[in-house]
Order: C-alpha cells, then sequence, then structure tokens
C-alpha cells in the first residue's frame, strides 16, 4: 500500500507514519509538509490512501481532498484533524475516514481497515 501523510506540523506526520508502521511494516510512506509537493508526487506516483489534516497553511484539506481525487478517483482520503467540526463536510464529500488527534495506532488501524476503495 501507498500512502501519503500531508499536514504542516512535521511532528505529526512522524507519529502517523509510526503508527502505520507498527501496523505493517511494507506500507511505503511518504511524508510531506507543503500540500502543492504532495500532489505533485501523487500525480506522478500511485497512491492508495492519503491521510490529510484539514487546516493546512494556504489551503485546506478539503482542496487538497478534492485535487487528490481528481488525480486518482479511487484514493482512499483521511482527515486527521483536532477540529471536530469539520466531520460532517468531510463525509460530504465522502472521504474514507475521519481521525480526532491525538493519533494512536489503534485509530489508524481501524481507519485503514475501513477503506472505502480496496487496494489491489
Amino acid at each position: 500500500m501507498n500512502i501519503v501523510v500531508l499536514d504542516t506540523d512535521h511532528f505529526s506526520t512522524h507519529i502517523i507514519k509510526n503508527c502505520i508502521s507498527k501496523i505493517d511494516k511494507d506500507f511505503k510512506v511518504d511524508r510531506f509538509k507543503v500540500p502543492e509537493h504532495a500532489l505533485k508526487f501523487m500525480e506522478e506516483n500511485k497512491t492508495d490512501v492519503l491521510f490529510t489534516e484539514v487546516e493546512l497553511a494556504g489551503i485546506d484539506g478539503f482542496t487538497i481532498a478534492k485535487k487528490a481525487r481528481f488525480i486518482n478517483p479511487k484514493i482512499n482520503v483521511i482527515f486527521v484533524t483536532n477540529a471536530e467540526q469539520y466531520a460532517v463536510e468531510a463525509f460530504k464529500i465522502h472521504v474514507s475516514g475521519f481521525i480526532l488527534k491525538p493519533v494512536t495506532t489503534q485509530k489508524v488501524k481501524n481507519e485503514l481497515d475501513n477503506l472505502w476503495f480496496k487496494i489491489e
């Protein structure tokens, strides 16, 4: 599975990557702080899952999710945020999951176990 983790907070991307590696060491995880860099990477590399913060510098996670879906209509988008108020809006755009910080391995595993688009 190829996973992109996007958050302007480097520590948050590190935590998510560590959680993913505890679930399956064979998952490939690329971390990004700059949304445009993540989008360019997804244009050039197959990405199965995108973990993204909703509140990003200069652009929001909803826009990133829509752009990622334009690149790959079957990408699983999972929002990771402190902002519970985004949950309803997130599911209106059909994200695969929603994690409230603090991130734990169990929360990440629950979302990866219930992806909308199964990985081939």
